[in-house]
């Protein structure tokens, strides 16, 4: 049987708008309590009284806000967009590889854009879309998902962030969340995060950040 902030806290993770919320001190904690009560009562097996909730809420609240980085607290230095991509997925096999190494020799040769990930069984590459014909030709294997309007949102910032904030990435990436964009990959540097997204949705994640970050330098728009 849990105990209440057990049950709480459990809640509160698997729920993204509600951890913004009460890092940023937005809710009404008895209309939460009210709300949460009966998922909280099934999960600890006691009857509770939305007072009790109130009371572990108002004590969550100020760990979250104690212990989450604020937007204040870092900056972005660069914002520059990467367009005009596509990306594919495939099964991880020694053909592809070799498919893969082939396609990237071509790219660096004529200065193309080609960046690429590696997991257990699969690999992602995203390139110029003026090359898709060439990762047709060249790896010999079907795509298990492909996206043909892709652009980048790459951001720099200063190494102390990473060495230094916890949370730091998450909080960017909260942000899009927020604003309803769906990422289709990422990838990062020690002092850069690349956000791959659909074109379509440029526009408002490079606003977004822009507005949300305070910045040391000015931020380029790199088309």
């Amino acid at each position: 049987m849990l105990k209440v902030t057990d049950a709480l806290r459990e809640i509160i993770e698997g729920e993204p708008l509600l951890q913004f919320g009460l890092q940023h001190g937005l809710l009404n904690l008895s209309q939460v309590a009210n709300y949460i009560r009966p998922h909280i009562q099934v999960r600890t097996k006691k009857p509770l009284t939305s007072s009790a909730i109130v009371m572990a809420l108002s004590r969550m609240q100020n760990d979250i806000r104690r212990t989450t980085p604020q937007r204040d607290e870092y900056y972005i230095n660069q914002i520059a967009i990467q367009a005009n991509l596509c990306t594919y997925t495939f099964n991880k096999t020694k053909d592809v590889h070799r498919g893969v190494q082939k396609l990237y020799e071509l790219v660096q040769k004529k200065n193309g854009y080609m960046t690429l990930s590696e997991g257990v069984s699969e690999i992602t590459l995203i390139i110029d879309r003026k090359f898709q014909s060439d990762a047709i030709a060249l790896i010999d294997d079907k795509p298990t998902f492909s996206h043909d309007t892709v652009a980048s949102v790459g951001i720099m910032f200063d190494e102390k962030f990473t060495r230094e904030v916890p949370g730091f990435i998450y909080i960017i990436l909260q942000q899009l969340m927020l604003q309803g964009i769906n990422l289709i990959e990422l990838s990062s540097t020690f002092t850069g995060l690349n956000l791959y997204l659909d074109e379509k949705d440029t526009k408002l994640a490079f606003e977004t950040l822009y507005a949300l970050f305070k910045r040391r330098e000015s931020l380029s728009k790199a088309l």
